[in-house]
């Protein structure tokens, strides 16, 4: 069997399209089609369906599917495993990043990386939700996914660079601005929430422990990203649960900030990657930044 042909089929599984395969190959649209009516006829079997939303795989492209995603990811680690005999980083890293982390860390650790490696390109995609970085990491689309620890992480390898407290920050005319003694998670369930939207970790986790007491919070404003989080309280909408990522006391005198990780925990964050990958020196020198050893990265740790 043709390993061309195996990939053409893989990246049409993976990305749904023959023109993402296509674009991901760096050959025709065309090609790609040749190389699946070829693999269809070796194998005696219809292996996709075309639908309206792209590509659909048949019971039987289902099965191939299994063989070709090790196949092409074990090649792929043969020769990135060779070519970096000896060498340095360079070429591309693609990193698919929760949209808090992109904008509070990743700047510090690229910064630090481009100064080191000023030839290396750096692709960072940002996403509101961590289920669909790791989508992009499960389907090779990203080398690296930037999440927080409060996630399923699908048995990925999950590497920390930071590790903060969850918070709570309020308007400055709020009660319990300059408040001393702890809060109790009572006392936040019955005071109006400015939250993340639903599907995020850290509102995943916020309910789950608020659930695990009993409680049902006040939950007022829903909201996509921190600094929009950030102005709903300023304004006075309610008290928002953020992690020091984004604020902590002092630094934005518009906020009254309280800690909280005596309720909630606090949250890690890191980059995710799949097990059994072989891991770049390129990568390797990117999780260096953030201060992860290739101890630490190696392949086949925890």
């Amino acid at each position: 069997m043709d390993l061309q042909r195996l990939r053409g089929f893989y990246w049409t599984a993976q990305l749904g399209s023959v023109s993402g395969a296509a674009q991901m190959m760096h050959v025709s649209q065309s090609a790609v089609s040749h190389q699946l009516r070829t693999l269809e006829g070796e194998l005696g079997t219809k292996l996709y369906e075309r639908t309206r939303h792209g590509i659909a795989l048949t019971p039987d492209g289902v099965r191939l599917m299994e063989y070709a995603r090790r196949v092409v990811q074990a090649v792929d680690d043969l020769q990135s495993d060779f070519a970096d005999k000896g060498g340095s980083p360079r070429g591309t890293i693609r990193i698919a990043a929760f949209r808090g982390i992109a904008t509070h860390a990743l700047p510090a650790i690229t910064q630090r990386y481009h100064a080191a490696y000023p030839d290396v390109r750096l692709i960072i995609a940002s996403r509101a939700f961590d289920t669909h970085l790791l989508d992009m990491v499960a389907r090779g689309e990203a080398d690296l996914g930037a999440i927080a620890s409060w996630n399923d992480l699908r048995g990925m390898h999950f590497l920390e660079f930071a590790s903060h407290d969850m918070v709570v920050c309020t308007a400055p005319g709020h009660p319990w601005a300059g408040r001393t003694d702890p809060l109790t998670l009572e006392e936040l369930a019955g005071d109006p929430l400015v939250l993340y939207e639903s599907g995020t970790a850290i509102r995943n986790r916020l309910e789950q422990v608020f659930h695990q007491h009993d409680l049902s919070p006040d939950v007022t404003v829903s909201v996509g990203g921190s600094q929009a989080l950030l102005e709903f309280v300023k304004i006075g909408l309610g008290v928002g649960i953020v992690s020091t990522l984004v604020v902590a006391p002092g630094r934005d005198p518009g906020l009254n900030v309280l800690p909280v990780s005596d309720l909630f925990g606090k949250l890690g964050y890191g980059f995710v990657l799949p097990r059994g990958r072989y891991v770049s020196v390129t990568v390797q020198a990117f999780l260096a930044s953030a201060g992860i050893t290739s101890e630490r990265s190696a392949r086949g740790t925890s």
